[in-house]
């Protein structure tokens, strides 16, 4: 489970999501944060995630800048609408990309510029699917074992990579005893062994303050399935009064084989 900066930033960059609501944005947007902390444009763009979820209906071309110096590989996955582009590229420079909408794409970036990863790039060769449930609806959680679902996916037959995160939202003079997130198959209800497995248990109170929302990411997970199934983003919470909520984002990568 992250502890610290240094966890969260590499739990991020195994299966995080960054996403973009270019909705009414223009010219380069700067992925430049060193650290996640939100959607955009509400937060600055951070280039640390694996993904980035792009939407919005586009009112003129958008070009992705990932600072110079900065390089490494992404799933861009570009759901926008409207006549106009998607470019990836580099303030170093070099060469560019523009990922097609409705499509995924492997991006990566190098001394050289932007690539895609993949060698069939004319064609789509990834699948993402993405569920996002904001803090305005949040889920409503009991104290206690039982578990809750705050969102679900249905993933296809294949090799899936899930990841996501859990926030709580308290009200009040609520104070948080534990939250436990992960990601599972099985409604409302962890994977034996979760925590080895992507997901996580924070204990407080400790330095907790009472009404202190907590979360993290969860995953990546990996799944193999013969068949259609769902997979579920699920949380569990003492407390000691009040009430608390639960809110956050879960996504599948397919993956090649």
């Amino acid at each position: 489970m992250p502890l610290n900066a240094n966890f969260t930033n590499t739990d991020q960059a195994l299966g995080g999501t960054q996403a973009f609501n270019l909705a009414g944005a223009s010219g380069t947007v700067n992925v430049s944060g060193t650290v996640f902390v939100g959607s955009y444009p509400a937060n600055t763009a951070s280039y640390i995630p694996l993904i980035w979820s792009l939407t919005g209906t586009l009112t003129s071309n958008v070009n992705l800048q990932v600072p110079s110096g900065v390089g490494g590989q992404w799933i861009v996955n570009n759901a926008c609408t409207g006549a106009f582009t998607i470019t990836v590229s580099s303030a170093a420079g070099g060469t560019t990309v523009v990922v097609p909408q409705s499509s995924s794409r492997a991006v990566a970036i190098n001394s050289s510029g932007a690539f895609f990863a993949n060698t069939a790039a004319a064609s789509p060769t990834m699948t993402v699917i993405s569920s996002d449930v904001p803090s305005g609806s949040a889920i409503s959680l009991s104290s206690g074992a039982t578990g809750a679902n705050i969102t679900s996916i249905p993933i296809t037959a294949g090799t899936w990579m899930c990841g996501g995160n859990v926030q709580t939202l308290p009200s009040g003079s609520t104070q948080t005893l534990l939250v436990s997130g992960w990601i599972s198959q099985v409604s409302a209800s962890p994977s034996a062994g979760f925590e080895a497995i992507g997901g996580f248990q924070l204990i407080g109170p400790g330095s907790l303050a009472p009404n202190t929302p907590i979360g993290s990411t969860v995953g990546p997970v990996f799944y193999t399935v013969a068949a259609p199934t769902t997979v579920y983003l699920g949380v569990s919470a003492a407390f000691s009064s009040g009430g608390l909520r639960a809110y956050g984002l879960l996504n599948a990568v397919s993956l090649l084989t």
